[in-house]
């Protein structure tokens, strides 16, 4: 599997996670959107790391992440704040004792992870047109491309 397919997974996983937080909160379950707006950012970030670097970090933090984006792409700062708020989400909304998470929290939750995801989607299309401009040959097509905005 290709570097560009594996990067393609994680950012279909990213928008299916954006898309369970939007259709969580169309149900009031607030906790749980936050959650999946955090996951959205995460592999939306892990995403773009597929394409640069060797390993991607097993971590939730989205601030580490984001920072080790940051080492190929100082762009990725304009992410950072944002980033580190949703970090909290991926252990806060599962465990009893939890904080009461409204509809705000989750609202503001997916319009960050939807900044993130975008974000990353942008960055990967310019690094990969970077990257076609290295070679040769025309990459091989692995199939759409997943285009969304938030």
């Amino acid at each position: 599997m290709s570097e560009h397919d594996i990067a393609a997974q994680w950012l279909e996983k990213a928008a299916i996670d954006l898309q369970s937080a939007d259709a969580l909160l169309s149900v009031g379950i607030a906790a749980n959107a936050c959650y999946f707006a955090q996951q959205a950012g995460e592999k939306a970030l892990k995403s773009y790391l597929s394409l640069t670097v060797e390993e991607i970090p097993r971590t939730h933090n989205l601030e580490h992440l984001c920072k080790q984006c940051m080492e190929t792409d100082t762009s990725f700062s304009e992410i950072l704040r944002i980033s580190s708020e949703l970090t909290d989400f991926a252990t806060t909304t599962r465990y009893p004792g939890s904080p009461d998470y409204t509809k705000e929290d989750a609202e503001d939750a997916i319009q960050k992870a939807g900044r993130i995801f975008v974000f990353v989607q942008e960055h990967i299309e310019m690094l990969e047109q970077d990257m076609e401009q290295g070679f040769d040959e025309e990459p091989e097509q692995s199939g759409p491309t997943m285009r969304m905005s938030f």
